[in-house]
């Protein structure tokens, strides 16, 4: 269906754009009792009272880490009446407009692209990290106006996104980071930066600032002190770096001039990718290249399927999108034997708010050892 769709008129391809995009909208607004962060976010909706004082606020940010416009789209949801459908449906058209918009100008394959997104990507943002997807969807439109030459704009979208999750703080150092071409050698030195990071990073971590008591600030250092074996350090070079970026050196001489506006994106990716490597913490980061990244791989794949022999190309292209989504399928797999389920049991069966609570509650075992098994691993750290 995507192939077809994509050989329709430009008109009528951001006529279907706009419905895929719909339908991404709603499959996300209307969905309940579903995904991890997700499940939590709903949990703890019930505990907001429409309060909007700064002790509240502020409370948010001590108890659980919640930026303060995180808090305050949910005071005023509780305030209006509304339910936490009212917050998902705002989250899934910032995150989805976003891409739609990115996909519809910067590539000829919107609907492969739409469709590895909705593979890939889209449960993650959608369902995974909702706080963060809404700070990933402004950020990325502070960006695009960056580029554009719009710097108020792109100061006040980083602004706003940083008020909803911390991790946006990242995107005050793009205009910064030094514009280069990337080539095969500054890959390798790339490299080999990540590797002497890996090296001396029990030391570099001493270096990230303190936030102060509460959960913010724990956040922040559990992210900051994850660590792996050299095996782990090479699993994440490939997969973050030499995946995503061989795939830009080759889509680039495919295409220069295209590459031209992902050029741009580049150095930021890089660097945020080389920090990744080294510090496994740190890669929620790269979440914020998501648009650009899923771009890449929609148009390597596009590549492959024309430029390669029939039955081998579509190996080819099976295997480039396996080396993209790994991680992402060996994580729904994820068993845990208290429960007797697995990750993927919070997405299988979809269930939305028209659905009897009573056939899903099941999920609840789940995220209970999910969190037991996180707070086990905290404390071995300490």
């Amino acid at each position: 269906m995507s192939l077809s769709f994509d050989g329709k008129e430009k008109n009528n391809k951001n006529t279907y754009v706009n419905l895929y995009i719909i339908i991404f909208v709603v499959i996300s607004a209307i969905s309940d009792n579903l995904g991890a962060d997700a499940y939590t976010y709903r949990a703890r909706f019930d505990l907001y009272i429409g309060d909007f004082s700064k002790e509240n606020i502020v409370s948010w940010v001590l108890l659980y880490g919640y930026m303060p416009l995180w808090t305050i789209i949910n005071e005023t949801a509780v305030a209006l009446g509304c339910t936490y459908s009212f917050v998902q449906t705002i989250i899934a058209i910032s995150i989805n407009s976003v891409v739609g918009y990115f996909v519809k100008n910067n590539t000829n394959y919107p609907f492969i692209t739409l469709v590895i997104y909705f593979l890939v990507s889209y449960f993650y943002m959608n369902f995974e990290v909702q706080r963060e997807a809404l700070a990933i969807a402004i950020g990325f439109v502070g960006l695009i106006n960056y580029l554009n030459g719009h710097r108020i704009i792109y100061w006040i979208c980083i602004f706003i996104a940083t008020l909803f999750h911390i991790s946006a703080i990242c995107l005050f150092v793009f205009p910064i980071i030094p514009k280069f071409k990337l080539s095969w050698l500054r890959l390798f030195l790339a490299f080999c930066i990540s590797l002497f990071i890996y090296i001396i990073s029990d030391y570099f971590v001493k270096l990230i600032p303190s936030f102060g008591a509460g959960s913010l600030s724990d956040k922040v250092e559990g992210y900051a002190s994850a660590t792996v074996t050299i095996f782990g350090f090479l699993l994440h070079t490939i997969r973050r770096l030499f995946v995503p970026f061989v795939s830009y050196l080759i889509m680039r001489k495919i295409y220069p001039q295209k590459y031209e506006y992902i050029d741009r994106f580049i150095p930021f990716y890089l660097c945020f990718s080389i920090l990744s490597c080294a510090i496994p913490g740190t890669f929620r980061l790269i979440n914020y290249m998501m648009p650009v990244s899923i771009l890449i791989m929609s148009d390597l794949i596009v590549a492959l399927a024309h430029r390669t022999i029939k039955g081998v190309k579509v190996l080819l292209a099976i295997f480039v999108f396996l080396l993209y989504t790994n991680h992402n399928i060996s994580h729904m797999f994820t068993y845990y034997p208290m429960s007797g389920y697995h990750r993927y049991d919070l997405y299988i069966p979809y269930s939305t708010i028209f659905d009897d609570y009573e056939d899903y509650s099941y999920r609840d075992w789940i995220h209970k050892e999910a969190l037991d098994g996180k707070t086990q691993d905290n404390e071995r750290k300490k």
